[in-house]
């Protein structure tokens, strides 16, 4: 019930940081994913894709309350979305397929199986 309780909290609960001059407010459970390349975050999302600075472990932290998994040094993404973890790869249930690491293939694994679980009613 725990887990059911935090499913719906997610829509309320939002990202908010700063891109193109002005402040941005996402809702947590629309983030598909965030990839970093050159210091530059992108978030890819329902309702967009923005790009701005921010270091990917300081985003992981400031959702560490949520389920994502950081299954790639360049990538953190929501289990939420995700509809396959595979040898090397994620699929989400949108399309994108987003690169896992050898190092943190069984953390992607165990987490993406610990999210599953508590998801069942």
């Amino acid at each position: 019930a725990e887990k059911i309780v935090r499913h719906f909290e997610e829509q309320e609960r939002f990202f908010c940081f700063e891109a193109g001059g002005g402040k941005v407010r996402v809702p947590v459970g629309e983030i598909f994913y965030f990839e970093i390349r050159n210091h530059e975050v992108t978030v890819y999302a329902e309702s967009g894709t923005w790009k701005y600075r921010e270091k990917l472990a300081g985003i992981e932290e400031r959702l560490r309350q949520y389920d994502f998994v950081r299954c790639h040094a360049g990538f953190l993404v929501n289990c939420r979305h995700i509809a396959l973890v595979s040898k090397g790869e994620i699929r989400l249930r949108q399309g994108s397929v987003i690169p896992v690491s050898r190092n943190r293939q069984k953390e992607t694994e165990r987490k993406f199986m610990e999210y599953m679980r508590g998801m069942r009613l």
